[in-house]
């Protein structure tokens, strides 16, 4: 098994909230098969080694019957695979549980470990990118997945204090403080909190921030990589107000919490720092010796930021020892390593903002598409009102020629009756003298005009 692990990753495998897999009495469950892998899942961040040991013994026994069991067993499979070196297999395991895991607890974790892991294997901007797609999915809490979206927001917050985009790192990280999180969620929520504050000025720290935020680990029980990190940065909090000593008596009382963490990044960033503020003590001697042991704990990452610190250090001892040769050695290693992480810095940078750019497109498409439909929308009422407008204009014309048919009908009507009226005797309805004469006229004109004669 490999003794290191890339350093995100290392800072990454402490978040995981604790089993979601419920024992429902008659589903098939092994209640005590439940508990070994619930304890296993605390035991990873813990204890690497023995947890890669026992999930082999528990691999080699029968499946479970219960399917969501098997899926809690197949996502601590990943997480082995992770702690062997086998970054891509861990993938490649957890993805059908993002994708189709019937508890969504489940899908949601497998989600935020493939992140990580993409992360961690420098596939910073897949990482990113399904963290924001994660991130618009899950903006407020969600019933049943309080726990893992709180998780995901403290992803968030390590993941972008990475990126250098600290600013994001603690809105996040304030978002899970608001979140009413458990102790251990506050006191990871804090850690990068701080560091956010220490490493990018996105929030202002005082002494008294750090010993609340101290006293948060404490009472979660956590006092082993969130506490070593929540250190570290107050020891570079210190330093940064001109308190050099008191960084360096505090990364000295706590030496042993450091080297306990047996986390490569942070107790070589921590030898690193103590060795830089060894030398502006004149403690040469020690300054050496915990740089050489930053240097010896960062071989397997050689972009790393203690390699910049520790060979700079190195570089001024070989100088004051009068050592040109090795003076330059080391300065160059310096000059490597500060290049490589500016390089890491340039792709870290390059990957946000291609993913942001990806995500503002998106939202103007989605911005677009709906003004569309809103357009295609208004555009269909104005057809719908067209078309009643049409009718009614019919309706109104039918209305008007009916109405004008009926009136003349009237005037017509009107004008018999008066002929009547005048031509026939009301008494007696015979005709009279005037319907004789008219009817005469007629007469007399029809004949003339078709030259026949005419008798009385």
């Amino acid at each position: 098994m490999r003794r290191w692990l890339p350093p995100l990753l290392a800072v990454l495998l402490v978040l995981a909230p604790g089993a979601a897999c419920a024992a429902t009495p008659g589903d098939g469950t092994d209640h005590a098969l439940q508990a070994e892998m619930e304890r296993l899942f605390e035991l990873r961040s813990r204890d690497p080694q023995a947890f890669v040991a026992q999930m082999r013994t528990l691999e080699s026994q029968p499946p479970p019957t219960s399917r969501e069991q098997r899926e809690f067993l197949q996502f601590l499979s990943a997480n082995r695979a992770t702690f062997e070196g086998r970054f891509a297999d861990a993938i490649a395991i957890a993805k059908p549980l993002a994708e189709r895991a019937e508890d969504p607890a489940l899908r949601l974790r497998a989600a935020g470990f493939i992140v990580n892991m993409q992360a961690a294997t420098r596939d910073f901007e897949e990482a990113l990118r399904q963290l924001a797609i994660l991130l618009k999915a899950h903006t407020q809490l969600t019933p049943g997945l309080e726990d893992e979206v709180r998780t995901l927001w403290t992803t968030a917050a390590i993941l972008y204090n990475e990126f250098g985009q600290h600013g994001l790192a603690a809105r996040y990280a304030r978002d899970v403080l608001a979140a009413q999180p458990s102790p251990r969620q506050a006191c990871l929520a804090n850690t990068y909190l701080a560091s956010a504050g220490v490493e990018g000025d996105a929030i202002e720290v005082t002494d008294r921030d750090f010993k609340a935020w101290r006293e948060s680990c404490r009472a979660a029980g956590e006092t082993t990589v969130a506490f070593g990190f929540l250190s570290l940065a107050e020891a570079r909090h210190l330093r940064k107000d001109g308190r050099g000593d008191e960084a360096l008596t505090l990364l000295e009382q706590r030496s042993g919490e450091f080297e306990g963490t047996r986390y490569p990044r942070l107790v070589a960033e921590a030898y690193a720092l103590d060795a830089e503020l060894l030398f502006e003590a004149a403690r040469y001697a020690d300054a050496e010796r915990q740089a050489r042991a930053a240097v010896e704990l960062s071989k397997d990452l050689p972009t790393g930021r203690p390699v910049a610190m520790a060979e700079k250090v190195l570089s001024d001892i070989a100088r004051r020892k009068g050592d040109d040769a090795a003076a330059l050695q080391h300065m160059q290693r310096h000059v490597a390593a500060i290049r490589a992480l500016a390089d890491e810095a340039r792709l870290k940078e390059l990957a946000f903002r291609t993913v942001q750019h990806e995500m503002l497109q998106q939202e103007r498409e989605v911005a677009l598409l709906q003004e569309r439909n809103r357009t295609l929308d208004l555009e269909a009422q104005m057809a719908k009102a067209e078309s009643r407008n049409l009718f009614l204009t019919f309706g109104a014309l039918g209305l008007g020629v009916f109405g004008l048919g009926a009136w003349v009908w009237r005037i017509r009507r009107e004008a018999r009756r008066m002929r009547e009226l005048v031509e026939f005797d009301g008494l007696t309805g015979f005709a009279n003298r005037q319907h004789f004469a008219s009817s005469a006229d007629d007469a007399l004109r029809r004949a003339e005009r078709e030259s026949r004669g005419l008798m009385l």
